[in-house]
């Protein structure tokens, strides 16, 4: 009984964390552009590049690439990496999916969610 216990609690401690990682909207992005390249290893600068080209536009006055690439390396990347959902290669400036069959209801969930359009990073 207590094992049983453990589990459901570790399950629930899982699903929180992988629900507050895929709550912000970027990283959203990023889950769903690695979805969608199925799980092939991505240059940075590609992403970056889908990234500013979607609907979710930067602040006004700033530097959409420089933003999206300091909110990637500095924040997005490692969190996902961390999280054992994304590998985040710094010294090839690749990302790619680590999303198997256990995450296959984390994949319906991204993939059901839109980015909200005027959303910011937090």
């Amino acid at each position: 009984m207590a094992d049983a216990t453990m589990n459901t609690n570790t399950q629930t401690a899982s699903t929180d964390r992988i629900r507050r990682l895929i709550a912000d909207p970027r990283r959203r992005q990023v889950l769903q552009y690695l979805i969608e390249n199925d799980e092939e290893a991505v240059p940075i600068g590609e992403l970056i590049a889908a990234i500013v080209d979607s609907k979710v536009p930067p602040a006004a006055g700033e530097d959409p690439i420089e933003r999206i690439t300091t909110e990637l390396h500095h924040v997005h990347l490692p969190k996902l990496a961390d999280a054992s959902l994304a590998d985040y290669d710094r010294d090839c400036e690749t990302v790619r999916s680590q999303l198997d069959s256990t995450a296959e209801e984390l994949r319906r969930t991204v993939s059901g969610l839109s980015v909200e359009a005027g959303s910011e990073c937090r």
